[in-house]
């Protein structure tokens, strides 16, 4: 594998997925007294076998010595863990080509151009990423939220342009109140999804096992059963 030279692949776009639903890429300094460019990139999740298949895949195109790390508790959060790396030239891929903006990128988020225009396999493997790491239940179905009402019409369209129903909806939190913005896939097109949006959070597949098993729900653990 040459980590010289990052051309979009399955595996990168998968990736990409994962660092737009939960990474974060720093837009500040090293430290007060050292007012270089910091090149951090951070993952967090609380599922630490997902993170380590993360790890894999980023070490196969970027030189890192990082590994995954428990985070400090935080109370009234979910014990989570944390991969971070610092490499400028996987900094500037991901924020001058790959187009993620540094800082605080939820509700500027838009979809590539290259995955609009991409292969099939391109299309599912960014599904992928972004639900393995930021997609969930959504009521008595699966889904995604998110902060930006754009992405969620990225999504949403490229979900329709491969057959995969879904519906969007919206709503202000009570606490902080912003709005947030959702998108439910139809439980027939549950099916589709999780049959050709092959994951890779052996966690999140647990889950979905579970939840699926509880309803009776066959044809969705079939369509997992193949995935793990």
């Amino acid at each position: 594998m040459d980590k010289n030279n990052l051309c979009i692949n399955e595996e990168l776009v998968y990736i990409i997925g994962v660092i737009m639903g939960d990474g974060h890429i720093s837009n500040s300094s090293k430290s007060k007294t050292d007012l270089s460019k910091d090149y951090r990139i951070s993952i967090e999740s609380v599922d630490f076998g997902f993170l380590k298949v993360v790890e894999k895949l980023i070490k196969k195109y970027v030189e890192t010595k990082s590994i995954v790390r428990l985070l400090k508790k935080r109370e009234g959060k979910q014990q989570s863990y944390y991969f971070q790396i610092r490499n400028k030239r996987f900094y500037l891929w991901l924020v001058e080509f790959v187009k993620i903006p540094p800082g605080a990128k939820s509700r500027k988020l838009r979809l590539p151009e290259y995955i609009l225009k991409g292969t099939y396999e391109l299309k599912t493997s960014f599904l992928a990423g972004l639900f393995d790491s930021d997609g969930g239940f959504r009521g008595k179905t699966i889904g995604f939220t998110m902060s930006s009402e754009l992405f969620q019409d990225d999504i949403f369209n490229l979900l329709r342009e491969l057959n995969i129903s879904s519906s969007k909806d919206q709503w202000v939190n009570k606490i902080t109140l912003k709005t947030y913005f959702g998108l439910r896939i139809h439980k027939s097109g549950a099916i589709k999804f999780l049959k050709e949006v092959i994951l890779r959070n052996p966690e999140k597949i647990e889950r979905l096992l579970v939840r699926e098993c509880r309803s009776g729900q066959t044809g969705q653990i079939n369509c997992l059963k193949k995935t793990i």
